[in-house]
């Protein structure tokens, strides 16, 4: 009986924990619950920045960036923000010009704690270019660049360097978001890391 999308999402993430078998790191994780809970943050407008934090070793990730944003637009009124923030930059100005997508370089002041842009390379012209691909050096930067998107919600992929850079962004960035009273929402790819 849910009559917005939020709602039923949630319901299709209690549904999934129902088949999580008893005893499994799934049921454990509450994979069903979490599903849920990140699609309807994606779909409520309160929601405004999404951000894949990637090793930057998955062109699939970028692929479902692209997705998932399309997707929760079609029931959003304000169009929800992409970004990828991954460790790298010249990873990630490869995969923004083999993606179409904006290529934000950065340069992180380690005494002020400062992030500027140096520049910003558009790769196309369509909804590609709307996805805004990041490059840090290290988590300090990666964390302040969470702070300039203001990320709502993230998805950490684990298959490359997820202990060295994403799950540490990640972490960081829900401590500094809780001392700030700011809504956040992190998930792993398998799991949440809160």
């Amino acid at each position: 009986g849910c009559k917005v999308a939020s709602d039923a999402a949630e319901a299709i993430g209690i549904g999934l924990q129902a088949f999580c078998i008893p005893g499994s790191v799934a049921e454990d994780r509450k994979v069903g619950f979490g599903h849920g809970n990140l699609a309807a943050r994606l779909l409520r407008e309160e929601t405004k920045c999404f951000a894949f934090l990637a090793g930057h070793e998955s062109f699939a990730a970028a692929e479902g960036a692209i997705k998932i944003a399309a997707k929760a637009d079609k029931v959003r009124k304000e169009p929800l923000r992409c970004i990828l923030n991954g460790l790298g930059k010249d990873a990630a100005q490869i995969i923004s010009r083999i993606n179409g997508f904006t290529y934000v370089q950065t340069e992180f002041d380690y005494f002020s704690g400062e992030l500027k842009v140096v520049r910003e390379i558009a790769y196309s012209d369509g909804p590609r270019a709307k996805v805004r691909c990041y490059g840090a050096d290290d988590v300090r930067e990666g964390v302040a660049i969470m702070h300039k998107e203001s990320v709502d919600v993230s998805i950490t992929g684990n298959s490359t360097n997820p202990t060295r850079f994403q799950h540490p962004v990640a972490g960081t960035y829900k401590k500094e978001c809780t001392e700030m009273k700011k809504m956040y929402f992190s998930v792993a790819s398998g799991g949440g890391t809160g």
